[in-house]
């Protein structure tokens, strides 16, 4: 039984990547940034919670980039990029959870 290598590392697939997460967090983050500051201070803090969350993706996605450039990633650099997800998961749950004790 032979290892499956993963597919090599394309600079255009990695930079649409990116784009595609900044333009799916950009207006989730303009709308907590406008309702911050026309509404209640909770909607500044979720953006900023949810900017968090995008550095984490960004992150996680430079990870996946490195990791595929090589044959087999090692199991250091597949916890990683987990960590990274895990986090920006937990950011943006935090960020209902603080919009939703504000409101309360």
């Amino acid at each position: 039984m032979s290892l499956q290598s993963t597919p090599p590392a394309n600079p255009a697939r990695r930079r649409w990547l990116r784009v595609a997460w900044i333009a799916t967090f950009t207006p989730i983050c303009a709308g907590l940034l406008i309702a911050g500051f026309a509404f209640h201070w909770a909607f500044l803090l979720a953006a900023a919670l949810w900017g968090g969350a995008l550095g984490c993706v960004l992150r996680m996605e430079s990870l996946d980039h490195r990791s595929r450039s090589v044959a087999q990633a090692s199991p250091r650099q597949q916890l990683a990029k987990a960590g990274w997800l895990f986090l920006a998961i937990a950011l943006i749950f935090a960020s209902a959870g603080v919009v939703s004790a504000a409101f309360r």
